[in-house]
């Protein structure tokens, strides 16, 4: 059974492949494409798919690392295959809003707890975002030229920033207040719910934390789970 499980598993992704091709080329002559094809760099083709491999594999150390701290032995190969299952439902969903859902419900086939899953995948999307702003900060103290030849956009742009980073601190202690919940645990409950649902469910999840955790606190779950 696994065996054909895994035989439909790789027929479905060959056929979405084929799919996306015909799709995106359907519309554009061979002969065109051969010829763009023949004016890459091999060179540059290799390179940018070695730094693939190098992001998926330094993406597949963190979880490894945060897992380990989390109390999980969880070998490399197996955050190796997460990070690839990360990518590859990233790129296949809209907005690559599928990738981190996809990469908890792997780990949680392997006995990692979800909370756990979603906690690491937040905690590398904390350092992305940390990394990106460091990109920014090193261009404005470095090459501030570039930053003045932007104008009245480049103001807009820092307007819009700010509300966000303000909106981002805000939200989650707003939002826990009013339905009794820690900002972290509200904070990390509207990341899961915006990544798995987008804004419906950025909503809905902290309503579902709090019903969670009361339904816990009642003893409902704490005797479900025991005739489990």
């Amino acid at each position: 059974m696994s065996r054909k499980k895994t035989l439909v598993g790789i027929g479905l992704i060959v056929a979405i492949m084929a799919l996306t091709g015909w799709m995106l080329f359907k519309d554009q002559p061979i002969t065109r494409l051969l010829q763009i094809l023949g004016r890459l760099k091999p060179g540059w083709l290799v390179l940018g798919l070695g730094l693939m491999l190098v992001f998926v594999g330094c993406e597949a150390l963190c979880s490894h690392l945060v897992l380990g701290r989390l109390g999980h032995r969880a070998p490399y190969r197996h955050c190796l295959g997460y990070s690839f299952v990360g990518f590859y439902v990233s790129s296949i969903t809209p907005s690559a809003t599928g990738g981190q859902p996809a990469q908890v419900y792997y780990m949680s086939k392997d006995g990692i707890p979800a909370a756990h899953g979603a906690l690491n995948m937040m905690l590398i999307a904390v350092c992305y975002q940390v990394v990106v702003m460091g990109y920014a900060l090193a261009i404005v103290l470095l090459r501030f030229d570039l930053v003045t030849n932007l104008g009245t956009g480049l103001g807009l742009l820092l307007l819009y920033g700010v509300v966000t980073l303000v909106r981002s601190l805000l939200e989650p202690r707003l939002v826990g207040k009013r339905v009794g919940l820690p900002p972290l645990a509200a904070l990390a409950c509207m990341y899961v719910g915006f990544r798995a649902f987008g804004v419906a469910g950025m909503v809905l999840a902290p309503l579902a934390g709090v019903l969670a955790r009361q339904l816990w606190a009642s003893g409902v779950l704490r005797g479900l789970f025991s005739r489990l």
